[in-house]
C-alpha cells in the first residue's frame, strides 16, 4: 500500500521556495519512529493557473503563490529521515530528475532555493 501522493508536477526552474511540514510519531510498542511529510512550493501565479493547482493563499507581491506539491502519510524513519522522504517526493514531482543530495534541505541550499520546515512530534499514530 502506497502512502505517497503527488498533487502536481513542476519544472524546477519555476520553484522559488519550498516548505516541508513533517510530523513524527514514536511507537513505544516496537520502539520505532514513523513520520509523515508534506511539501509545498512557491511558483509563479501563471504556472499555478496552468496546473489548475490547489492554491492556498493570495498571490504575493512578486506574482508567486504557494501550491501543494506532494505528501507521504506514513514512513518509517527516525530523527530527520523526513527530510530524505521529502527529497524523494520532490524528485517525483519535478519534470526532470533531481540530483540525490541526501535531503531536500541540502538540495535547496546547494541550489539556492529558500526552504522552510515545520516539524512536529505527535503522540498518536492517527495524528500523522
Amino acid at each position: 500500500m502506497t502512502h505517497r501522493t503527488i498533487f502536481q508536477t513542476v519544472n524546477l526552474a519555476d520553484v522559488h521556495a519550498v516548505t516541508m511540514t513533517a510530523k513524527r510519531w514514536f511507537n513505544r510498542g516496537d520502539g520505532n519512529t514513523y513520520h509523515s511529510v508534506y511539501v509545498s512550493v512557491l511558483v509563479p501565479v501563471e504556472r499555478a493557473n496552468e496546473l489548475v493547482a490547489n492554491v492556498y493563499n493570495r498571490p504575493l507581491e512578486d506574482g508567486t503563490v504557494w501550491i501543494d506539491l506532494a505528501q507521504d502519510t506514513f514512513q518509517y524513519g527516525y530523527e530527520r529521515c523526513f527530510d530524505q522522504t521529502a527529497l524523494a517526493l520532490f524528485d517525483a514531482a519535478c519534470t526532470y530528475p533531481v540530483p540525490d543530495c541526501g535531503t531536500l534541505s541540502r538540495f535547496c541550499r546547494e541550489h539556492e532555493i529558500t526552504i522552510s520546515e515545520n516539524v512536529h512530534d505527535v503522540k498518536r499514530k492517527k495524528d500523522l
